[in-house]
């Protein structure tokens, strides 16, 4: 049987045709058996096996200087670390402290001016649990003294001889001092 040229080329034409579909089926199976093999692999975390880490943030006032200022203090107990994140200041650079207690080191950075200096600290130093304690028992403080100051000015409010702008004042400051505490509690009750 002898065949034209057009139907010869005609011919490879198809089979490279049939040939390009039966690779990309069987690429997709390729790629399909990886997906699950990579999927079931014992190597692949999954977010309920990761343990919980229990890290404490809070936002510290400072005055220093006439200036006052938050920093941030990050406390990890598992890994036996505190972080103190102090911001800039008019006399001061941004800085960041961490106290690693595993190795009794502790680290001093200036981020703009990049500068890392890495020394033993001072034994004296409070832990992580401590400092946490510490925190935990002023926070507390701080709203047991606010409710104290509310106790004051509703005195005030429920006084008939007091007068009438007093008691105004006074039952203002009694709303922005109940918004203070529930701005804390609720910060307490986030960590």
């Amino acid at each position: 049987m002898s065949c034209t040229l057009a139907e010869t080329k005609l011919n490879r034409k198809s089979t490279r045709t049939h040939g390009s579909v039966w690779t990309a089926i069987m690429s997709f199976f390729v790629l399909l058996d990886s997906a699950e093999l990579v999927l079931s692999s014992p190597l692949w975390k999954i977010d309920a096996d990761i343990p919980y880490q229990r890290i404490m943030k809070y936002n510290v006032t400072i005055t220093k200087s006439g200036e006052w200022y938050n920093e941030r203090i990050e406390v990890d107990e598992e890994k036996q670390t505190e972080l103190i994140k102090v911001p800039a200041t008019s006399k001061k650079h941004r800085s960041n402290i961490l106290l690693d207690f595993k190795t009794n080191t502790s680290m001093f950075q200036l981020p703009d001016k990049k500068i890392c200096l890495f020394m033993p600290f001072d034994q004296e130093t409070p832990s992580p649990s401590q400092l946490i304690r510490s925190l935990d028992s002023e926070k507390d403080k701080e709203i047991e003294k606010r409710q104290q100051s509310i106790q004051n000015d509703q005195e005030i409010v429920d006084d008939e001889n007091e007068n009438p702008a007093i008691r105004e004042q006074a039952g203002e400051r009694i709303k922005e001092v109940i918004e203070q505490i529930d701005a804390l509690e609720n910060e307490r009750e986030r960590l």
